[in-house]
């Protein structure tokens, strides 16, 4: 329901988003908000538990709802989100004694339960607090989105969506750090602790109500991206597309077989040297696009591929005998070799191991849909405008795909998309790195060099020295 004083409200999915003036109208409407729910919770059973959240997003909110009057304090089980690991209740960044200043000591609660983070066992801390939001099930939660987009600590090199446990030891990144100097709570980023202790993503997200309140410009931008980026699954989907046009441009002559071969006056003794033709290149370009991916990286080498293979489909549509088809076709299998390299060192580079199977299996399905398309588009084109326009029309399709792929695609680490932390976040999760254009163009040459004049210590070292890593065009896995 929309709350009054409210600039504008919309709905995103099950969110509904409301926008206020000041700070302070946000932190009544947050209020007003939690008490209507509170009443509703305590009028069908009781004790209901609650999370609380910190930090200056929330200081108007519990202003507010501590000033509420006849709200069923007495009936609430209190929790809060997280707590740094190190610092006592008396630190002016405590958690605890946040909540102590601005909630416990204000009014009385039959309990709140504060999370530790001096004990000695911060293990043992966590496996108890997790039985006491078992026990409790907490019907409300009053939170905030971190400037790096988190909940709790859940960093985004921490946050884990189908995470087993209910609270857990993490590490903060850099822009976490940064946030609480910029809010006031230290001075400096060095002061502010590198672990602590927070409810998971599952936790917070099984409560029923949520109420979030996020003031401030420094959010504007990570609230955005919130609610209009999704968990996007698009990278393989991208490959995805890039199999089904790799398969439709190679069935085109298969297609087309019965009238190329009348055209070109072929027997098919010719045009199984064609399909031959296509056959050596492609199974050659596996081993050595593999190693020109390898060296250049995937943007740029599934780029050039695409490039190649899609004006090689186009060819064909100039061939005028058996030997220039043939000659266009095993160009085709040239570029084509790179896409099974190409995309599954892009699965490496962007998928945790856990999950490269299903996306392997996602863009290798491309395969059998190209197959499936190739035949009715191939032949719908060809009746419409010839066969010659067919190979045409399937080998522009490739140039299609490149517009998405050169606006959406860039290496991790310059990614203009990512933040910081996303991009540690896939680092710490898909441990193949990605390879630098520039350098690769430089390691594709040496590589070549080296294999044309044979040098010794390509293929033998010295016995009385180590062989130079550098001599070979490899890379270091993590």
């Amino acid at each position: 329901m929309t709350q009054a004083g409210s600039t504008h409200s919309i709905r995103v999915g099950n969110l509904v988003i409301e926008a206020y003036r000041s700070t302070e109208a946000m932190g009544q409407a947050a209020a007003a908000a939690a008490a209507q729910r509170l009443r509703e919770l305590i009028a069908s059973s009781e004790p209901v538990g609650v999370i609380f959240a910190t930090g200056a997003s929330q200081m108007a909110t519990l202003n507010a709802l501590t000033s509420i009057p006849g709200l069923p304090w007495d009936k609430l089980v209190g929790f809060h989100m997280d707590e740094y690991l190190g610092i006592s209740d008396q630190h002016r960044a405590s958690f605890r004694r946040y909540l102590k200043d601005r909630l416990t000591n204000k009014v009385k609660m039959r309990n709140f339960y504060g999370i530790d983070g001096t004990a000695a066992d911060a293990g043992e801390t966590c496996r108890k607090y997790a039985e006491l939001l078992r026990q409790y099930h907490p019907q409300l939660c009053l939170l905030g989105i971190g400037e790096n987009g988190h909940l709790a600590f859940n960093d985004p090199t921490e946050a884990d969506f189908n995470d087993p446990l209910d609270i857990k030891i993490v590490s903060l990144d850099e822009q976490c750090r940064q946030q609480q100097v910029n809010e006031g709570w230290f001075a400096s980023v060095s002061e502010v602790p590198k672990r602590a202790i927070t409810l998971t993503i599952p936790a917070l997200l099984r409560v029923p109500c949520l109420i979030a309140s996020v003031p401030g410009e420094r959010k504007a931008h990570i609230v955005w991206r919130t609610l209009t980026e999704e968990i996007s699954t698009w990278i393989v989907w991208t490959l995805f597309c890039s199999t089904v046009i790799n398969y439709i441009d190679r069935q085109t002559l298969s297609v087309l077989a019965p009238v190329v071969m009348k055209e070109l006056h072929m027997t098919h003794a010719d045009y199984s040297y064609v399909v031959s033709a296509f056959q050596i290149a492609y199974a050659c370009m596996w081993l050595i696009g593999g190693v020109i991916i390898d060296l250049i990286g995937t943007r740029l080498g599934l780029t050039l591929a695409m490039i190649w293979w899609s004006l090689s489909s186009m060819l064909p549509a100039l061939a005028r005998s058996m030997f220039s088809l043939a000659i266009f076709r095993f160009m085709l299998g040239m570029g084509e070799g790179f896409n099974w390299p190409g995309a599954s060192k892009t699965v490496a580079e962007w998928f945790p191991a856990e999950e490269r199977g299903l996306a392997v299996a996602i863009f290798d399905s491309g395969s059998s849909v190209g197959a499936v398309i190739a035949p009715p588009f191939v032949a719908f084109i060809a009746y419409a405008a010839g066969w010659r326009y067919a190979f045409l029309v399937a080998g522009s399709l490739g140039f299609f795909w490149l517009l998405v792929w050169m606006y959406f695609y860039h290496p991790l680490d310059s990614h203009p998309r990512l933040s910081a932390s996303e991009r540690e976040f896939i680092k710490d999760r898909r441990a193949t790195p990605a390879a630098s254009a520039r350098k690769g163009v430089y390691r594709v040459l040496r590589f070549l060099v080296a294999l044309l004049l044979k040098r010794r210590s390509w293929f033998q070292p010295p016995a009385d020295r180590c062989l130079r890593l550098d001599s070979i065009p490899c890379r270091r896995s993590r």
